[in-house]
């Protein structure tokens, strides 16, 4: 049973359940949602668990496995068996929505209001309802949930670097430059500076796509896009 620091908290224009966890109300919703997606509790405790390792590292797991495969692997909330991610949306100017493919009933959210942009919600659009990750205040108002059409294969990465100065993105960068990789690198977008400023401080990038923040198209199918930075 999910207890404690948990709160259900859908947008308002989607209509969906607004109930607190542990109230009775909220415990009803929360049976809903594992008669929905039995292996939910699993989910989501894989997912704080990757999150609550401390690495000295810059960038959050996921965004380590997108940058490497084009996906990251999450337990299955119905049988909890390890599945990949697939195509995303940004919603708004801070949040991103991954779908997973094997399990359409459950989209995963980056809500963005943490800097690192860590996966911290779960939304069941079947049902109406969803959970944001160790918060009793946060909500998810505001974020449009896509209704996903036909799933295509994920042939694009793209990877939205947050505003900052050089210097302060500089060590993302290198860390990025840094992973093993297994496609080919993502496009990255959003850099403070010119193509030839960003190669003089890390050479590293001089195979990578870059583009300044507008020119790649983001929302498109077959591509995941997320944030980092």
């Amino acid at each position: 049973m999910m207890t404690g620091n948990a709160i259900s908290d859908m947008t308002e224009a989607s209509g969906c359940a607004s109930e607190h966890i542990d109230t009775p109300a909220g415990r009803a919703l929360w049976r809903d949602m594992l008669e929905y997606a039995p292996k939910l509790e699993t989910l989501i405790r894989y997912i704080t668990q990757k999150q609550c390792t401390l690495q000295e590292s810059h960038l959050c797991w996921y965004q380590r496995e997108l940058f490497e495969r084009r996906f990251f692997r999450v337990p299955s909330p119905l049988t909890a068996r390890m599945i990949h991610s697939g195509e995303s949306r940004l919603s708004g100017e801070q949040a991103t929505i991954f779908r997973l493919p094997a399990a359409p009933a459950i989209t995963l959210i980056s809500t963005g209001t943490d800097k690192y942009f860590p996966l911290d919600a779960v939304i069941l659009p079947g049902i109406e309802t969803g959970l944001i990750f160790g918060s009793r205040n946060t909500n998810l108002r505001g974020i449009d949930i896509p209704v996903w059409q036909q799933s295509h294969p994920v042939i694009h990465a793209v990877a939205l670097c947050r505003m900052a100065p050089l210097q302060q993105q500089i060590p993302y960068l290198r860390e990025v430059t840094a992973l093993r990789r297994y496609v080919a690198p993502a496009h990255i977008e959003g850099l403070s500076a010119s193509r030839a400023d960003v190669l003089s401080l890390v050479r590293e990038l001089c195979d990578w796509p870059i583009s300044a923040p507008g020119e790649k198209g983001l929302n498109r199918s077959g591509q995941i896009v997320f944030r980092f930075g």
